[in-house]
């Protein structure tokens, strides 16, 4: 499941632990075998041995074979991003840090969230592998004609643009579900829709992982039968 093991990656990338599958080390993973479909699952293990907040974004060879697929590449850092921007941040986990410090004081409860600091800030923008290196940020726009309204002859269109590494869906505004959605490279999408004869005025948002708005963009297409 390609999927499932590149989220496991991104946790184990932003841990920082380095006795692991994830740092190179042959040993401390678990593996399990979904009866269901035959998928392997990959789950981290043993993750309490920590080197310095500066592991490689990506050092493990098994990811780096997957990564030269350029929509796995957009999963992987969409999701580094997604556990950086929902939980590994001292914003969420500072309170966390504070409490048991509280209850365990002999334990180093802010140098760890000190440590989340470095490691997600490395994450985020110090590495030649961080996400902004990899996806510099870039709007959600619409690409197809220049993003200029347009007319059309055929009620089946067929819209492309670009997205930053934090959209992982789109919706036409008012719709009751996402847009089919297809990724031509890791950062050009692809979408069809149905049209109406007449003008229709298109407006499309995208969200993130979290279902958080992260853009949107506009433009009106008349469909003349």
């Amino acid at each position: 499941d390609v999927d499932q093991w590149l989220q496991a990656f991104a946790f184990s990338s932003l841990s920082g632990a380095v006795d692991t599958y994830f740092a190179g080390s042959q040993h401390n993973a678990r593996f399990y075998l979904r009866p269901e479909d035959q998928r392997l699952l990959f789950f981290p293990h043993d993750l309490d041995y920590f080197g310095d907040s500066s592991l490689s974004v990506v050092s493990n060879n098994d990811l780096s074979r997957l990564l030269q697929n350029p929509l796995y590449q957009r999963t992987y850092y969409q999701q580094l991003w997604y556990i950086i921007d929902q939980a590994y941040n001292t914003g969420y986990l500072g309170p966390w840090c504070d409490q048991l410090g509280g209850l365990l004081p002999a334990q180093d409860w802010s140098g760890n969230c000190q440590f989340v600091d470095a490691r997600s800030e490395y994450v985020l923008h110090s590495s030649s592998e961080s996400i902004f290196q990899v996806f510099p940020s870039e709007d959600f726009v619409i690409t197809t004609k220049g993003g200029a309204d347009m007319a059309v002859t055929s009620a089946d269109l067929v819209l492309e643009g670009r997205a930053w590494v934090d959209v992982h869906a789109i919706w036409l505004e008012g719709g009751t579900d996402p847009l089919p959605l297809t990724w031509l490279d890791a950062s050009t999408w692809q979408i069809r829709l149905s049209l109406s004869p007449g003008d229709n005025n298109l407006h499309l948002v995208a969200y993130s992982l979290a279902g958080a708005e992260v853009g949107s963009d506009s433009l009106r297409v008349t469909y003349t039968p």
